[in-house]
């Protein structure tokens, strides 16, 4: 049997989980839902702006876990890696 998880202190949600919702919707939801992390998606950073971004944060209690902006890797192979497909 699994114990139920009840700490959820150290609990941080990609901004991508909910593409294709905007920056500032998906702090709100975050902060409605008692989320204490964020981890951004870098075209969301880029679309919200900068400054932007950084007041938005501010104004919450959200803690900032990592910025992402890589692609997905698919690669089956070295060689599929080498050639970039």
């Amino acid at each position: 049997m699994t114990e139920k998880l009840r700490d959820l202190s150290r609990l941080s949600i990609h901004t991508q989980t909910f593409q294709p919702w905007p920056l500032d919707e998906i702090v709100t939801a975050y902060v409605k839902a008692e989320i204490p992390g964020i981890t951004l998606w870098r075209n969301h950073v880029e679309d919200y702006g900068l400054k932007e971004t950084i007041k938005l944060l501010r104004d919450t209690k959200l803690q900032v876990t990592g910025l992402g902006d890589a692609g997905f890797l698919v690669a089956t192979g070295a060689a599929d890696r080498e050639a970039g497909d």
